[in-house]
């Protein structure tokens, strides 16, 4: 947002009760919420847009809820990309565009520029092909959310995936540098 970029909607699952800064002073009124049934609600008392509850496949509680409210459910994996991703691909997205979504330690750094802290230690971390051709390291869960969205994204052909970041090779995603997405595709100056 600070870039200029109003997103279609913005996606919370996590259950932390501080959830509510990442939203906290934001202009959010035109620019819809989705709350994983299971993350938290404190979200919703600094939220000025509308707010929709997504219910998980694989949860008791979440699916029996939706059921009863005829509302349909979404597969998570247990991040916040792999909620996201499903999302879209079940409201028939036209295009996909993955920002930040490494997937791996990229420049040894756990998160972006200036978040998170520096992966030194790589001997329980294995390497994987990145969007360049080179190697960078993952752990063993981002390469579980890698595969997964492999296989989600396997037989979708009516949407096109983009990556922006030199992280993990996502087979089925284009990789694409953030200067191309902007000139080519959401032609922003």
């Amino acid at each position: 947002m600070q870039e200029g970029i109003v997103p279609d909607a913005l996606i919370i699952t996590d259950q932390q009760s501080h959830m509510y800064q990442q939203v906290e002073g934001l202009d959010t009124k035109n620019i819809p919420l989705i709350l994983l049934s299971t993350a938290s609600a404190s979200v919703i008392d600094y939220y000025e847009g509308s707010v929709y509850i997504a219910y998980q496949k694989g949860y008791d509680n979440a699916e029996e809820k939706a059921e009863q409210m005829g509302v349909m459910t979404f597969e998570t994996e247990g991040s916040v990309t792999t909620t996201a991703l499903d999302i879209a691909l079940q409201f028939q997205a036209e295009s996909l565009i993955f920002v930040g979504v490494d997937l791996a330690y990229t420049s040894g750094a756990s998160h972006a520029e200036s978040v998170g802290r520096t992966i030194t230690d790589t001997e329980n971390l294995k390497k994987v092909t990145s969007c360049s051709g080179g190697e960078v390291y993952t752990s063993k869960n981002l390469d579980i959310y890698r595969k997964w969205i492999e296989r989600r994204i396997r037989n979708v052909k009516d949407t096109v995936i983009y990556n922006t970041r030199n992280g993990a090779r996502i087979e089925g995603a284009e990789w694409k540098n953030w200067e191309e997405i902007n000139n080519e595709i959401l032609n922003i100056r």
